[in-house]
């Protein structure tokens, strides 16, 4: 701005100056901090605010949102009791502990609290850690949800949940009864059930459990009812029946069961276990019922079969090796009722057959070799009759190489150098001839070498 500019701008009138506008306050100054509820807008759990009864420590009646302030010693039946629909209970990382008396529950959850949410913090030394009792009809409360909660020494279910919950990040150890317990329709994700006298989770019909771990408990790690899926999942070590069980027409996917007392996989009637593991357990590695389905999944080191199938079960793309105990000649790799398919799988190093199946089965494109570990047996043996074995191989077996009846169908296999026989029977009008490998004229020949 130059200095005629400025000397212009101080000869005008005062009233041309700008204006400033009113000095004066419209009103009262407002409140500019926010209040207590709106900074926390949930409610503490305390006497004045949840009161309980001569059966509940505190009791919340209302929907909405709650918080633990500190630990909650419990004395009466009940630590807290929820008796309305649409609640939110953060436990805040605090306790609640049976301080007093035995049994009882940390949490009761009404019939009636449908969507009711406990996260974040920690139960011990009730009959129930969190129950949600059972109303008339045995109606629960509906799409509960527990998260980010632990258990320890409750008596009958450290956790027990209602139809249609979801369990997540949850962990139930050192429980004398079940550890996490759903209903049906529930989803459990992300837990841990460890040290736990009875099952670590068991769940009702069409329950999930996924990318969970069950070690060291005294029943089964996971054991689900029919149609339930098992995903992702790990039962190291438990007791009472053995690592992964569901009911009929279940799905295990991705599972692993190692060193279990009984069986790594129970596999009902109807249910599928694929991609899983199942080595040193003390019985079977699969006990597989009528009509299952099992593929590309590994057996070794087992008690006494890999797999003990019952009858019309399909197996695929699977290896059984090294299974069978210390008595000579239990154990085979793959054992099978009638009418089985047993396709594109590996049988080594078993204490007895390789491979064995009942009557009208069908056995095709597997490799047996090295059974028989503890005494004569089979790499793969057909109970007769009408079954059909086609395009196997069998070598260095201790016993027979191929063993079926003169009624089954015996076609392009290849065997040598087993310590009893290669073919028994060795020709028949079902038979393959046998020639060699280079001298091949018939297309169904059996090949010997």
């Amino acid at each position: 701005m130059n200095t005629r500019l400025l000397v212009l701008l101080a000869l005008l009138p005062a009233h041309v100056a700008f204006s400033q506008g009113a000095l004066n306050p419209p009103g009262p100054p407002a409140p500019t901090m926010k209040t207590l509820d709106q900074v926390e807008a949930r409610t503490p759990i305390g006497s004045a605010q949840t009161p309980g009864d001569a059966t509940a420590e505190f009791i919340i009646g209302q929907p909405g949102s709650y918080y633990l302030t500190g630990n909650i010693g419990v004395a009466k039946a009940q630590g807290i009791r929820i008796t309305a629909a649409g609640v939110t209970l953060d436990l805040n990382g605090f306790e609640i502990r049976r301080t007093n008396g035995t049994g009882g529950d940390g949490i009761t959850i009404g019939p009636e609290a449908d969507r009711c949410a406990v996260k974040n913090g920690s139960i011990s030394n009730f009959a129930f850690g969190i129950n949600c009792a059972e109303g008339f009809g045995g109606v629960t409360a509906q799409a509960t949800s527990f998260s980010r909660l632990a258990f320890t020494r409750c008596s009958t279910r450290a956790l027990g949940a209602g139809e249609g919950a979801r369990v997540d990040h949850c962990e139930a150890r050192g429980n004398s009864g079940v550890g996490i317990f759903v209903r049906r329709g529930s989803a459990v994700s992300d837990c841990v059930a460890l040290e736990n006298n009875n099952h670590g989770i068991e769940g009702a019909s069409g329950v999930t459990v996924t990318a969970s771990t069950a070690a060291n408990n005294g029943g089964f790690g996971i054991t689900l009812s029919s149609g339930s899926t098992v995903v992702n999942c790990s039962a190291f070590g438990n007791g009472g029946g053995g690592g992964i069980s569901t009911g009929f027409g279940g799905t295990i996917t991705n599972c692993t069961a190692v060193s279990n007392i009984g069986d790594g996989f129970h596999v009902a009637p109807s249910s599928t276990l694929t991609s899983s593991t199942a080595r040193q357990n003390s019985r079977h590695g699969a006990l597989a019922e009528e009509d299952a389905r099992i593929s590309d999944c590994t057996f070794t080191n087992n008690g006494v079969h890999g797999i003990l199938a019952g009858q019309r079960t399909a197996i695929s793309g699977s290896t059984a090796s090294f299974n069978g105990g210390a008595t000579p000649a239990v154990g085979s790799g793959i054992s099978g009722g009638i009418r089985m398919m047993i396709k594109d799988c590996n049988a080594i190093r078993n204490r007895a057959d390789g491979i064995s199946v009942g009557g009208d089965s069908v056995v095709i494109g597997n490799h047996a070799s090295f059974n028989g570990q503890g005494g004569a047996a089979a790499g793969i043996r057909a109970a007769p009759s009408g079954s059909r074995l086609e395009n196997n191989h069998t070598r260095d077996n201790t016993g027979t190489g191929i063993l079926a009846g003169t009624a089954d169908v015996i076609i392009r296999n290849t065997a040598g150098n087993n310590s009893v026989a290669d073919f028994t029977p060795n020709s028949g009008i079902n038979f393959g001839p046998i020639q060699s490998p280079g001298t091949t004229t018939n297309p169904t020949a059996n090949h010997q070498f």
